[in-house]
């Protein structure tokens, strides 16, 4: 990951920064990085909800999804749309 941001004309880039270096940085992206890599979920609904380790394979009690199974997509809500938007200067 290559970040930038610019301060009274100075030019500010990180190389390869993890979530906590990012928020350091730009505290503004915080609450929109739960939805990164949001078409690679794991677990179903239920299985997210639930903060305890899921096993590969292991089924979901409530709607018998398998956990790992398949990649599954969380929908963006509308304001991580538009705060997305904001960027396509």
């Amino acid at each position: 990951m290559s970040v930038h941001s610019e301060v009274d004309g100075e030019v500010y880039t990180l190389e390869g920064c993890d979530t906590d270096e990012l928020v350091k940085w730009f505290p503004e992206v915080k609450p929109y990085l739960k939805f990164h890599l949001n078409h690679m979920q794991p677990g179903c609904e239920h299985q997210r909800q639930n903060l305890r380790g899921w096993e590969v394979g292991e089924v979901c009690g409530e709607c018998g999804y398998r956990y790992g199974s398949r990649w599954l997509c969380l929908d963006l809500p509308e304001s991580v749309r538009e705060w997305a938007e904001t960027f396509n200067g």
